[in-house]
């Protein structure tokens, strides 16, 4: 209670109730101690203090608008580069493509073309052994039919043995002499068709022994693609990577270059005067 009255009764005394806006000053009134200004004095002093804060913010500004356009200059390089290495890696890739599918196109219309010439061959051989088949069932039939292959044969025998012939006299074999004649050709006609069998197996061993290396030939090819993607993709791989470093190494560059400026740059502004 006492401290609060002796706050309150210093509280009205003349010195602590004091207007708060003075009255204002007569400047003809006021003696030399009144003076603000002497002679030398710098008036413009914080003008010009403001005014190099100002031009410091300005070229602060213009050098990290620069840094700026430099950085976006070099990410457009980058990307501009990146596009031109996609661009290239998808037309190896377009070109290989083209030559595997043409290469295969290529192997397939030989493989046709081997196909119906094996075909055409297999069906001249038919052709020709049923026209040969043809062409001994006639010769035999004339044979059989013939009035002069068909004379007394025993006419032609000599005196001299039975198992002789008189040559001015040949009217034709006999009839166990044509069943041997016979039954050979049929021996022969088997063997040719038994022939004609083994050539057929031995095409369609043929024609396997195509199909296998075809296939190899496609295996190879595929495995060669397959190697070959794989080296692009390691190639698109280190390519990258290099970017990747390059970009690095332009940043930091950079930065020891042209210094970098912090967020606390700025706030020191105004903040103190020479």
């Amino acid at each position: 209670m006492q401290l609060k009255q002796d706050l309150l009764a210093h509280a009205k005394e003349p010195k602590n109730n004091c207007d708060k806006i003075g009255t204002s000053i007569v400047a003809e009134d006021c003696s030399r101690g009144a003076a603000q200004y002497f002679s030398g004095e710098d008036k413009l002093r914080a003008e010009r203090i403001r005014m190099q804060h100002a031009q410091m913010r300005q070229w602060t500004r213009q050098q990290v608008a620069e840094k700026d356009a430099r950085s976006l200059e070099i990410k457009e390089e980058a990307l501009r580069y990146d596009q031109y290495m996609n661009a290239v890696d998808t037309m190896r890739g377009e070109m290989e493509d083209n030559n595997n599918r043409q290469v295969h196109e290529t192997r397939m219309q030989v493989r046709h073309l081997n196909e119906e010439r094996a075909a055409e061959q297999a069906e001249n051989k038919r052709n020709d052994m049923a026209y040969n088949e043809q062409l001994n069932r006639m010769q035999i039939d004339s044979a059989a039919k013939s009035a002069f292959l068909n004379e007394e044969t025993d006419y032609g025998v000599s005196a001299l043995a039975s198992h002789r012939l008189r040559p001015d006299h040949f009217k034709g074999y006999n009839k166990e002499q044509r069943l041997y004649i016979f039954k050979d050709n049929e021996r022969v006609h088997r063997e040719k068709i038994q022939a004609d069998e083994r050539n057929a197996d031995e095409e369609m061993a043929w024609a396997a022994h195509q199909e296998r290396v075809s296939r190899m030939m496609e295996a190879a090819e595929q495995q060669d693609k397959e190697h070959k993607d794989y080296i692009n993709q390691v190639q698109a791989q280190d390519l990258e990577e290099q970017t990747i470093e390059l970009k690095a190494k332009q940043q930091k560059m950079k930065e020891d270059k042209f210094g970098a400026i912090g967020e606390g740059f700025f706030q020191g502004f105004g903040t103190s005067c020479r």
